[in-house]
Formats: structure tokens, C-alpha cells, sequence
């Protein structure tokens, strides 16, 4: 599991976006894309969180901006795949839960070490019905060409929540689902819990 996340740390561009307003519609997949970011950023760039002292308080924060715009559930079963209905309602929760806390702090986490300096790109959205997918490039200034950044969305009681993100056309979801299939053909099930929190502690302490 030390691949654990390591994806993140590939597509740091993705949480380096510096988003202005647009023409868009307010409840619109894209701009709930820019709102939700600019909102994650905001902790992050307020001269009074700043410093070693404030990390943890800007962080948890971010995390809380994060979390709201992602339907936590949706994410977390796709990503654990067929193990997930090999797992009891209390078992389900619990790992919603730790890997909805892992996968939010590995994201502040990078946003907090690199907001500076990334440019944007906004290609289009395109929504069918109940799902809808944003598409952005994003340019980072160590990199020569951008890269692609797309958000994919559903509707959820009438709110349009992230259940998917694909760089270069890989997906997050699926590069965690491989992970999880690899750990458990191995081991066990509260192996992959206890593996997953010694991760979360050791990002947490490392920030």
C-alpha cells in the first residue's frame, strides 16, 4: 500500500487551480467545479493561516470545502469495487469513512505545498441527463504541456457531486480499485482498514 495515494502526488496540477468567474450557469457542474476550489483555496491562501502553527487548522479546513463536493459513498464503492458488497452495512461506513479522510488530506495536502503559479484551461461540460463530466487542462509551471483534468459528476438529490476524477485519462477511481484488488488477493480486509490508517497518520503527521 505504499502506492497508496501516490496517483495525487502525479497530478498535483489537478488542486493547483486558481479559478475567476464565468458565464456559466451558478448551479452548473463547472461552476461548481470553480466554486468548490476557490472555496478549498481560500484557507489555504489567508495570510492569517499561514505558517508551520496554522498547517493542521487550514488543512482540516480545506478538507471540510473537499468532502462536501464529493459523493464520499459513490467514490469509495467504486473504488474498493466487487469487495464492497462482500462487506457488511457497518463495514461499508467505516471504510467510507477512513477512505474519505485519506483521500481528502493526500489532497490538501498537495494543494497546500504547490498553490502557486498553475494555470487553467476550461474545454467544456458535458451533461446527459443525471451524469455530467468537466473537462480542464491544467498547466503547471515545471511542465511543458498541460494536463487534462477531467471531473466526473453526478446528480444527487439535485446537487451535482464528484464521484470520479480522470488525468491523462486515468482514473482515480479505478487506480485505487486496482490498488485494493492487489492488497486483498493477499490479505485481508481489516488489514487494508489498519493499513489505511497508519497511512492517514502518517500524512497527517507528516503536515
Amino acid at each position: 500500500m505504499k502506492r497508496l495515494g501516490s496517483l495525487f502526488n502525479a497530478i498535483s496540477a489537478i488542486i493547483l487551480l486558481v479559478f475567476s468567474l464565468s458565464a456559466w450557469g451558478a448551479d452548473s457542474p463547472l461552476s461548481i467545479i470553480q466554486a468548490s476550489v476557490g472555496k478549498t483555496l481560500t484557507p489555504l491562501q489567508d495570510p492569517s493561516y499561514q505558517g508551520p502553527a496554522h498547517r493542521q487548522e487550514r488543512l482540516a479546513k480545506a478538507e471540510q470545502v473537499i468532502i462536501s463536493h464529493f459523493d464520499t459513498q459513490e467514490f469509495a464503492r467504486r473504488a474498493l469495487g466487487a469487495y464492497w458488497d462482500q462487506r457488511s452495512v457497518a463495514e461499508q461506513r467505516e471504510f467510507v469513512e477512513v477512505f474519505t479522510a485519506l483521500v481528502a488530506r493526500t489532497y490538501t495536502d498537495i494543494i497546500d505545498r504547490h498553490a502557486k503559479g498553475v494555470k487553467v484551461f476550461y474545454d467544456k461540460q458535458s451533461i446527459d441527463g443525471s451524469d455530467a463530466e468537466v473537462d480542464t487542462r491544467v498547466l503547471s509551471p515545471s511542465e511543458d504541456q498541460p494536463v487534462s483534468v477531467n471531473y466526473m459528476m453526478h446528480r444527487v438529490n439535485g446537487q451535482w457531486l464528484i464521484y470520479d476524477i480522470q488525468v491523462d485519462n486515468v482514473s482515480i477511481v479505478l487506480n485505487y480499485r486496482s490498488q485494493f484488488n492487489h492488497f486483498l488477493s493477499t490479505s485481508s480486509y481489516p488489514d487494508l482498514i489498519q493499513t489505511m490508517r497508519s497511512k492517514l497518520r502518517e500524512i497527517t503527521a507528516a503536515s
